[in-house]
């Protein structure tokens, strides 16, 4: 299938996408995505997912998201209900709501940087499986003892 021609732009050919299985082995896939990040990783993740064939194409993915789940930059400069981390900081990935304001002006969305560690924390508690995932993780200054020892 073209594109419409412009005179400005050449014309492009759109190819289709090739079905099947991730041509890259888990090794290699583990390595690109921890060098790429949680988030290039859990896109990843779910393109793997909506495609996969017995979920194994998707499992590396997912292990890199785990990897470093809050770095120095999630907790830097909130507090524990700092709102403004809603805004300007980058959202971590098991907080797939975007912000939005309710018909009534509530305000939705984004969770405080308190709620994101209390997500997490579940998502742990009821995947005990990814618990062997995380191999580093920051910690926060509003954290206490319970939140440090678990």
């Amino acid at each position: 299938m073209n594109l419409k021609r412009s005179k400005f732009w050449p014309s492009f050919h759109i190819k289709p996408r090739h079905p099947g299985h991730w041509p890259l082995s888990e090794d290699v896939t583990t390595r690109i995505c921890r060098y790429a990040g949680r988030q290039a990783s859990a896109m990843l993740y779910i393109a793997l997912y909506k495609n996969r064939v017995g979920g194994k194409d998707a499992n590396a993915a997912l292990r890199a998201v785990y990897y470093e789940p809050f770095t120095y930059w999630d907790w830097h400069g909130v507090d524990a209900e700092d709102e403004s981390a809603s805004k300007h900081k980058k959202q971590l990935v098991w907080e797939r709501q975007r912000g939005f304001t309710a018909a009534k002006g509530e305000k939705g969305g984004y969770p405080y940087p308190q709620e994101a560690w209390q997500r997490f924390r579940h998502l742990i508690d009821n995947h005990a499986e990814r618990r062997h995932w995380v191999a580093k993780i920051a910690v926060a200054h509003w954290m206490n003892i319970e939140d440090l020892t678990w």
